[in-house]
């Protein structure tokens, strides 16, 4: 047999100055991939929709300080 899977990514971060050439960096990740999904629909009487997905997730965080020359 074969599988069809999704894999995806978000992220985001901020500095936050704490002087006029030093700033502290926050960033986090977040990964999916799902290794099972479902999907099923039904458009009549009460219109049914339904997904669920099984997979590995992860979520990442970094924090630094930059420091400008």
């Amino acid at each position: 047999g074969s599988a069809l899977g999704f894999s995806g990514s978000l992220g985001g971060g901020m500095k936050v100055p704490i002087g006029k050439r030093v700033a502290l960096r926050f960033e986090v990740r977040g990964y999916a991939t799902t290794t099972d999904a479902a999907v099923s629909v039904t458009c009549g009487p009460g219109c049914f929709v339904l997904f669920s997905a099984n997979g590995w997730y992860q979520i990442g965080g970094t924090v630094g300080l930059a420091i400008r020359l």
